[in-house]
């Protein structure tokens, strides 16, 4: 990515965060929000207070998740009549489910986040570090969203190296897709906590490890080196 992109990339990104304005501790809006405002300052190598952006975004979402814990979780407005009357059969089942479902979204937004964390370092983060957290944060997506997903696809062009990532612009064309998609309004019926969650994860920034400012200075294992602990995006606190 061209330095002139980087820069606009970032604009908007720091943007949208202070558009937001304030929110409720556990609306997914902001722990997204703060994500890409994370990105955008890392765009501006600007690595402290990109660390504290994404550190705010890590404790948006884990205040999400332990709202989710006690939230109640209506029987979806979308339903069919068929599907409603199943659900209301089996409503702990149904609500369990549902309920399971948008914690596996909150866990692939905070994977996400803490992932882009990977790039605020400091110091340069060696190459093992990225393409080991490439992977795990590739197979929690692809078990969120399906290995099909922008996500996954956009991360799975890293599995030979850094220096091998695809031209082809079908998963960024994808993924806006699936962003307009999500920013449909939400069901009525949805508790505060759920009611953007969907569409904050859709919207949540994933850094493609090609874009990182200096890729040329990516720290590289020397024979013998014990390879540095990754920081992996799947691990979840509770």
């Amino acid at each position: 990515m061209a330095q002139a992109q980087r820069s606009q990339a970032a604009r908007h990104l720091l943007h949208a965060r202070d558009a937001l304005g304030e929110t409720d501790a556990a609306d997914a809006r902001s722990a997204a929000a703060h994500s890409n405002a994370g990105v955008g300052l890392i765009l501006h190598s600007r690595m402290r207070d990109a660390l504290r952006a994404l550190d705010a975004a890590e404790q948006s979402w884990l205040d999400v998740a332990a709202a989710l814990r006690t939230a109640e979780i209506p029987l979806s407005g979308r339903s069919s009549s068929f599907h409603f009357r199943l659900a209301a059969q089996n409503l702990a089942a149904f609500e369990a489910a549902r309920r399971r479902r948008y914690e596996q979204l909150c866990e692939a937004g905070l994977a996400i986040t803490r992932f882009n964390r990977l790039f605020a370092s400091t110091t340069t983060p060696r190459e093992t570090a990225i393409l080991d957290a490439c992977t795990a944060l590739t197979a929690l997506l692809a078990d969120t969203f399906g290995a099909q997903s922008p996500e996954a696809r956009l991360l799975s062009q890293y599995g030979g190296g850094l220096v091998t990532s695809s031209d082809d612009p079908s998963p960024y064309s994808d993924k806006l897709a699936e962003v307009a998609r999500h920013a449909a309004a939400p069901s009525a019926a949805s508790p505060s906590v759920c009611l953007h969650l969907e569409t904050a994860v859709a919207m949540t920034a994933l850094f493609p490890p090609d874009w990182y400012p200096f890729p040329h200075t990516v720290a590289r294992e020397e024979p013998g080196d014990r390879p540095a602990s990754p920081q992996t995006a799947t691990s979840s606190s509770s």
